[in-house]
């Protein structure tokens, strides 16, 4: 009986490991089921969370580009204006600025032997360049000349009365020197435009250089006058910030 029986009991612990074998198979395969799905999401995340942050850092981009363009236009365009006397220096409509831009100061202290040459104590943004500079010579009664700087040459000696950063310099210019001249100032004529969605600077009638980036609406940026003053309007391009605005120099005639 014992022999009779022991095919049967083999048999069934056979289809018991089948059907275990079987299980464990089942189970693996949902496993890895569930293991590529959560892996199918975090790479779904992940590349969601990279988007973002790009679109983050292109908004922070761009507005970082619109603040330092105002900051730039605001800084420059008000120097310039408080250089100058409006009406006579510098003239200003809705979407340009056309002015003498002062470069540098020479304080005069010899006339020298050529009427035409002077020396002056100089200090100013940059060396004079006579291939575009002009000079305005202001006399002792407040009265103005203005003149062609023909050369610019470094004195052989300080005429005694520079200052820190000052430098002794010989100008020769297209006509006589005044007498009573007691200041010299150069300036080279140019002018600002907010056009083309950034702000350029152009030097007689050469091209227009950017100074920002393109950052700004041609429609609605530009100068206005308000109150016996000049102000400035800044709408930046969708995406770029909010508009900003701010006075640059009174409108003195």
């Amino acid at each position: 009986m014992r022999s009779a029986l022991a095919p049967v009991a083999n048999d069934s612990k056979r289809s018991t490991g089948s059907r275990m074998s079987l299980y464990r198979s089942g189970t693996s395969l949902v496993e890895a089921l569930v293991a590529l799905l959560l892996g199918v999401f975090l790479m779904h995340l992940g590349l969601t969370t990279l988007r973002r942050l790009d679109d983050f850092e292109d908004r922070a981009r761009r507005r970082h580009d619109a603040m330092l363009a105002a900051r730039i236009a605001h800084t420059v365009l008000r120097s310039e204006l408080d250089r100058g006397r409006a009406g006579f220096d510098w003239f200003a409509t809705e979407d340009s600025l056309v002015l003498r831009a002062f470069r540098g100061t020479g304080v005069v202290c010899d006339l020298g032997t050529d009427p035409n040459e002077v020396s002056v104590a100089y200090l100013g943004d940059r060396r004079p360049d006579p291939s575009k500079d002009s000079v305005e010579i202001t006399r002792r009664d407040g009265t103005d000349t203005r003149v062609a700087l023909e050369a610019d040459m470094r004195a052989a000696s300080p005429c005694g009365m520079e200052l820190d950063g000052e430098t002794t310099r010989v100008w020769r210019l297209s006509a006589p020197v005044p007498a009573d001249a007691v200041v010299a100032r150069i300036y080279e004529s140019g002018s600002y435009h907010l056009s083309g969605a950034a702000l350029r600077y152009r030097v007689g009638r050469g091209g227009r250089q950017p100074l920002t980036p393109d950052v700004w609406q041609d429609v609605s940026t530009g100068l206005y006058l308000v109150d016996s003053g000049v102000g400035l309007t800044l709408t930046p391009l969708p995406g770029f910030g909010a508009p900003r605005s701010g006075f640059l120099s009174w409108a003195r005639p």
